[in-house]
């Protein structure tokens, strides 16, 4: 609903001008829509950093961290469609951020454990001290019948962050 919005209100802009297609957003005008989409996201108007982040990877297809919030924000309205997508390019423009690996594996636990399994071991290879992602390959792991193999990623996590230590003994 907020892309159907964004996308409408661009739409009405473009058909209200002369006719001529403006300039793209100069690199600086990019990073300052990226910042005013990071401010409203961090205040609370999605809407607004919705369409920030679509401006952005309007002008920067291959934009990282716009792809990637985008991704939360339809997370964050249960469009999961639209976060795989969303997280996906993020990953297809920087095949090692972290944030939208971890994101993806979560929203594929579910649906696809093996693909997870995979996404987790990603972040593990970005990040090797990533407990978090040790802590869930671990339990996708023991789901796919992997036992062992996931008490090791879980003993992984807990000696990264002892404060874990609670989650060896989840199912």
């Amino acid at each position: 609903m907020l892309r159907a919005l964004a996308v409408g209100l661009s739409g009405l802009c473009l058909a209200a001008c002369s006719g001529q297609s403006a300039a793209p957003p100069s690199p600086a005008a990019t990073e300052a829509l990226l910042a005013a989409g990071l401010h409203a996201q961090a205040s609370g108007d999605l809407t607004r950093a919705d369409a920030d982040y679509l401006s952005v990877v309007k002008a920067q297809p291959r934009n990282t961290l716009a792809w990637y919030n985008l991704g939360v924000i339809a997370q964050q309205h249960s469009l999961v469609a639209g976060a795989v997508t969303d997280y996906d390019r993020a990953i297809d423009a920087n095949s090692r951020y972290v944030p939208a690996l971890y994101n993806l594996a979560i929203l594929e636990t579910k649906s696809d454990p093996k693909l997870a399994a995979r996404l987790y071991q990603r972040c593990i290879e970005a990040e090797p001290r990533d407990a978090d992602a040790y802590l869930n390959l671990g339990y996708v792991e023991r789901a796919l019948g992997n036992r062992t193999a996931g008490n090791d990623d879980i003993a992984e996590a807990v000696a990264l962050d002892p404060a874990l230590a609670h989650s060896r003994t989840g199912s």
